[in-house]
């Protein structure tokens, strides 16, 4: 075996090195212990390794613990600034890799949560038709409740829409049915016949919805003058002089 050139301990500014492995893979109580025992130690007694990635820039490839520890000090005290390790260069690289694989797992970073089992095998036949079952079924919900959907949204807008409808000038004037007019005229004119004029008086809404035919005869009881010529689209205006006169007598 090639004999390794002589390695030499540094202390490392924590600011030129950089880790591949977060600090989430770590035990935080752990994390918290080692930096306040590096807060008093002063150094890892176990130096980190590091190797060169640029100008005054390393990379941690051993003592992942050590250097999170290290950052973690830094924060409880700023004054922390350096960490012992060694700088392997591309002529040794190989063999302290090969040195630290043979020192085993306490160079790699333990899980932060212990794996979840994986679930026991089951009998692959049977189970993959119960699946399928299962997806099939599924399905069908998820497209009854879409179907359910696009339903009441198609009766709301509908409802939206006729609800406009209604607002519109035209619908004012929807013709009503020959029991609700002789119902009409039988309420607000008590009995009068065509000439005479009705004792009680219209409000403005049940004119806006009563027929033309309805509309003359009580323009025509009031004395309103060209009564015969009013027309859908000028019956705002006659509606305007039956008012007028109601409230002049």
């Amino acid at each position: 075996m090639a004999k390794i050139p002589e390695l030499r301990h540094y202390l490392l500014d924590l600011e030129q090195l950089e880790c591949s492995i977060p600090a989430a893979d770590f035990d935080p109580d752990r994390l918290e212990s080692l930096a306040d025992n590096l807060l008093v130690c002063g150094d890892a007694i176990k130096p980190i390794v590091v190797k060169m990635v640029g100008i005054e820039k390393y990379q941690v490839i051993a003592g992942f613990l050590e250097y999170h520890a290290a950052l973690c000090a830094q924060r409880k005290n700023p004054k922390f600034e350096k960490i012992g390790g060694y700088i392997v260069d591309s002529k040794n690289e190989e063999l302290v890799r090969s040195q630290l694989s043979l020192l085993g797992s306490e160079n790699s970073p333990p899980p932060a949560h212990p794996p979840e089992p994986e679930p026991p095998a089951t009998d692959l036949g049977q189970s993959w038709f119960e699946r399928l079952d299962q997806q099939i079924s599924l399905l069908s919900q998820i497209l009854q409740q879409q179907s359910q959907s696009m339903m009441a949204l198609h009766n709301g807008l509908l409802k939206e829409a006729i609800a406009q409808a209604v607002k519109t000038e035209s619908s004012k004037y929807v013709p009503l049915s020959a029991d609700a007019i002789k119902k009409l005229i039988s309420e607000e004119l008590r009995g009068h016949v065509p000439g005479d004029k009705p004792e009680k008086k219209y409000t403005q809404e049940k004119l806006e919805i009563m027929p033309i035919k309805d509309l003359k005869e009580v323009a025509k009881g009031l004395g309103v003058a060209n009564y015969s010529k009013i027309k859908i689209d000028n019956r705002n205006e006659y509606i305007g002089k039956i008012m007028a006169k109601q409230d002049s007598e």
